[in-house]
């Protein structure tokens, strides 16, 4: 069981060996395969409604942010994703879809039937009803780390955020005005999606702070 849970902390255990998906206590490769499926197109949903892609290109054209050097594991599908700086970081438990869904999302291949398929779902998949098998009560869970900034509702939409802070030497003189730009810069986006999201999804944003922090200090060493 324990590397079903390393898999999906948050799954159903019963309604995934209802559906199969779980046998002989080891979690199925369909299963993986069609969250990979779910989590794609679930990108793709939040690209469109939120307008990530543009917010990425925004980012990237500043000097405060860059493309991480390192993957964070919490990171799926790095190689097939679209996004550079975010990635959903919920667990998707597909195993709550309804049958008729199930078959769609293992069957279909029309981006339009899948996008409604997620944004009539979403909302359920994300939501955490049990955690390592466990229920859970409606309210804010640990995710990664152990301090307040990593707990998040059991209902949110979770993004981590994932980026370079360091591409240059900084200066002593530098160094603050490059953290508050860089602060300013993450509030303001992180923000604006948080209020888009309340008319374009219906749904709690939050985030998770990814960071690359190669450079500790002032005028530390510069990424290569």
């Amino acid at each position: 069981m324990n590397d079903i849970f390393k898999i999906n902390p948050t799954i159903n255990i019963n309604f995934a060996t209802n559906y199969g998906f779980i046998k002989n206590g080891k979690l199925e490769p369909i299963y993986i395969e069609m969250q990979k499926k779910y989590y794609l197109y679930f990108e793709k949903f939040l690209i469109k409604k939120l307008n990530l892609e543009g917010i990425e290109n925004e980012l990237k054209k500043s000097e405060y942010f860059h493309e991480a050097k390192g993957v964070p594991i919490e990171l799926k599908y790095p190689n097939e994703t679209k996004l550079k700086y975010f990635f959903i970081r919920n667990n998707l438990n597909i195993e709550k879809l309804n049958l008729n869904d199930i078959n769609i999302l293992m069957t279909q291949s029309n981006d339009d039937i899948l996008l409604n398929l997620i944004e009539r779902t979403f909302k359920e998949t994300i939501k955490v009803d049990y955690y390592f098998g466990r229920p859970v009560i409606p309210g804010r869970i640990l995710y990664d780390g152990n301090s307040e900034e990593y707990l998040k509702y059991t209902n949110s939409v979770i993004l981590g955020l994932y980026y370079g802070k360091y591409q240059i030497n900084i200066s002593d003189q530098y160094w603050d005005t490059y953290i508050e730009k860089n602060n300013e810069i993450k509030e303001t986006v992180l923000n604006f999606i948080s209020k888009v999201a309340v008319k374009s999804i219906d749904c709690l944003v939050e985030f998770i702070d990814y960071s690359d922090e190669d450079m500790k200090e002032k005028g530390g060493m510069k990424n290569e």
